[in-house]
């Protein structure tokens, strides 16, 4: 996930936003740095407690159509594709896709989508081209045209975050026709819905998550890709551990290219096998040369001896 967030001047410079409280804006300020990348977030009472903000900031966000919230708790950033374009090596799609195919975007603002009817009425107007692509959708929508999905997820430079009216996407759709029913899903794989499915049912947090889409990415790029029945055994024995030590075990297999979880202790591979068998009595040896047992006390007792007998002699000479 990318590290960086941005706010787009227009949006947090316009009066709608600046009318607001200052802890409203302060609440809006956290959500769209704690965002995935698609600008989703799962623990919004946590960050209001953070920001010393209140529900009632978080409802003046909802009802000036900032963010859009959900049944289920989940929060979008309705600009968010505004605000931030990700590379798509550093870009990581939502686990909340249940909530992510109720949304439309239209020039980079979500829009709530359950039923194919879209209210434009909320629109954010940044430029004069604006009103003109909104009058363009109304009217598709009100003949009824099979029409083709907004490019919501990539763009000619190779960001994620721009969208492209009016291009060929789906079957005989051509141009001037944008898609109010469906939702483009070229990028969503089977795979990925049914492991957010896991991770939802399994009540998992937003790093514990991150760090399993993480080592799922890895088995890919080792070529063993995860089936659903390894990741939910993977996920029923990360679970014996505390949050942390269940991150550092997942981060261990990866750095060490293992296609399994280990308790930190349980596999070390930086630590060679050691032969007892070839063990001498003292360590302190040469390379290739082996230890003199050698009584050094009694060689050094031995020349002192010696060396009295030598000055003795000559004090008897003399």
């Amino acid at each position: 996930m990318a590290e960086r967030r941005m706010f787009k001047k227009s949006v947090i410079e316009s009066d709608a936003f600046l009318d607001m409280p200052s802890s409203t804006r302060l609440l809006y300020y956290d959500i769209g740095m704690m965002a995935d990348d698609d600008g989703f977030i799962n623990n919004i009472k946590r960050i209001i407690r953070m920001t010393g903000a209140s529900e009632d900031d978080l409802n003046v966000l909802i009802a000036r159509s900032f963010v859009i919230k959900f049944e289920s708790g989940i929060i979008v950033i309705k600009h968010w594709k505004m605000h931030n374009y990700i590379k798509k090596d550093r870009y990581k799609p939502t686990i909340y896709q249940n909530e992510r195919n109720m949304l439309e975007l239209i020039n980079n603002e979500y829009f709530f989508n359950p039923t194919g009817i879209i209210d434009l009425s909320n629109a954010f107007i940044e430029s004069a081209e604006t009103p003109n692509i909104q009058e363009k959708i109304i009217k598709d929508t009100e003949s009824n045209q099979n029409v083709s999905v907004v490019d919501t997820e990539s763009n000619q430079d190779g960001y994620v975050g721009k969208d492209r009216l009016g291009k060929d996407r789906l079957g005989k759709d051509r141009l001037g026709k944008v898609s109010l029913g469906k939702v483009n899903k070229n990028n969503k794989t089977k795979s990925a819905v049914v492991f957010s499915k896991i991770f939802e049912e399994n009540n998992l947090s937003q790093m514990i998550t991150e760090s399993l889409q993480e080592f799922i990415e890895h088995r890919k790029q080792i070529r063993a890709p995860m089936s659903e029945l390894a990741i939910k055994k993977m996920i029923k024995k990360l679970s014996a551990y505390d949050e942390i030590t269940q991150i550092k075990m997942i981060d261990k297999s990866i750095e060490n290219g293992w296609k399994g979880v280990f308790d930190i202790d349980e596999k070390n591979t930086n630590k060679p096998a050691v032969n007892n068998n070839n063990k001498t009595k003292s360590s302190n040896k040469f390379i290739n040369f082996e230890q003199r047992d050698n009584d050094y006390d009694a060689i050094e007792k031995k020349a002192m001896q010696m060396l009295l007998a030598e000055n003795k002699e000559k004090e008897d000479s003399g």
